[in-house]
Formats: C-alpha cells, structure tokens, sequence
C-alpha cells in the first residue's frame, strides 16, 4: 500500500469518524430540543388543567348560586300563588257577605214599606 492510498484510507476512516461524531452530537441535540419541548408541554398541560379546575370550580359555584336564586323564586312563587289563592277566596267571601247584606237589606226595605203603608 502506497503512502497516498494509506493517507486516502486514513481520510476516509477520520471522515467517518468525523460523520459519526457530528451525527452524534446532532442527535443529543435534538433530543435536548426535544426534552425541552415536552418539558415546556407537561408545563402546559398543568397550566390547563389548573385553569380547568379553576374554571369547573367557578361553574360549580355560580351554578350553585343560580340553583338558589331558582329555590327563592320558587319559593315567591309559591307564596304568590297561595296569595292568589287566599285573595280568590276572600273575594268570594266578600261576595258571600254581600249577598248576604243584599238579602237582608231587602227584607229591611219590604219590612219598612209594609210599616209605611200600615200607618
């Protein structure tokens, strides 16, 4: 082997060994890149899901506070309607009554004109 085919083989082998170092040194640097971003992800994701169980927490809360307005309103309702209900009945009694006055007033104006035609 001649000293140039020995420095040509010598050339290609460190080329290899060159290409495999690069190679290398390109492959832990995208597997930092890599370990970064699912770094930054996992951080995302913990941010979400913070934020969704801050939110589902507020849902739950305001819900809790409209089921409550609903529950008084409900229960207004229902005295309003047992006022109705109260109100109806005594418009019937007040009607009752003055039917009743009605006949007895009537009784009274019969009764007073037969005493008026008798003296």
């Amino acid at each position: 082997m001649e000293f140039a085919e020995y420095i040509g083989a010598t050339a290609i082998v460190i080329s290899i060994f060159l290409a495999t170092a690069v190679f290398i040194w390109q492959s832990s640097r995208f597997d930092a890149k890599i370990d970064r971003l699912d770094s930054r992800m996992d951080r995302l994701d913990s941010k979400i899901e913070a934020q969704g169980d801050r939110l589902s927490a507020e849902i739950r809360e305001q819900v809790a506070g409209v089921d409550a307005r609903i529950d008084r309103f409900e229960a207004r309702i229902d005295r309003l309607e047992a006022k109705i209900e109260e109100n109806g009945k005594r418009v019937s009694d007040a009607e009752l009554e003055q039917a009743r006055l009605n006949g007895v007033n009537s009784v009274l104006v019969s009764y007073i004109h037969t005493h008026d035609g008798g003296d």
